[in-house]
């Protein structure tokens, strides 16, 4: 298809179809593309400049919203909302995400994913599998430190910098707490 329409500013992409898809219709659409990462910018206040989530910087690489999707069809319309300063402005139908992330040059970093890391088969490969999630991103680094704690049969993983240990542990003891309430 050549005659794709790419909104930057709406992250909307539009791909006229040959006919209008029936109601329960179905239609595959293939995609191949490259992914350009900017760097994270440290801004001090965030209150002046949007904090940058996706993206690289020298301690980390984040890929958040990183893949295209279809935003749900509800009432005749598309639901795809412009970006906004904070919080979330996309709104996502659940899928099954089954995701393989391979480093060429034989790194082995820590990664924190959306889904639970299960046996990829393949040596140097990582693979990390989601059922009915809204969304699945990945945060990768070499200076993660990771703590751990289970609450039943879950285990719940803390990520963060050696210079947040304090932090990164209550971040964890506040999460293991919250799941015995709920």
């Amino acid at each position: 298809v050549t005659n794709y329409v790419l909104e930057n500013l709406s992250q909307r992409l539009e791909i006229p179809l040959p006919q209008p898809l029936p109601a329960g219709g179905t239609v595959t659409i293939t995609m191949s593309y490259g992914l350009i990462l900017p760097q994270m910018q440290a801004y001090s206040n965030p209150n002046e400049i949007r904090p940058q989530i996706y993206g690289y910087s020298e301690r980390q690489l984040n890929l958040v919203d990183w893949y295209p999707f279809v935003v749900p069809y509800v009432n005749g319309e598309w639901v795809l909302h412009n970006p906004w300063y904070y919080g979330e402005h996309l709104v996502y139908d659940t899928a099954d995400f089954d995701v393989t992330v391979a480093f060429t040059d034989g790194s082995t970093p820590q990664i924190a994913a959306s889904g639970a890391e299960v046996n990829s088969g393949v040596a140097g490969n990582r693979r990390f599998t989601l059922e009915a999630g809204r969304t699945f991103a990945l945060s990768i680094s070499t200076l993660f430190k990771v703590a751990t704690r289970r609450v039943g049969d879950v285990t719940v993983y803390s990520y963060y910098f050696a210079f947040y240990d304090a932090p990164g542990e209550a971040m964890l003891q506040t999460t293991v707490e919250a799941m015995q309430v709920y």
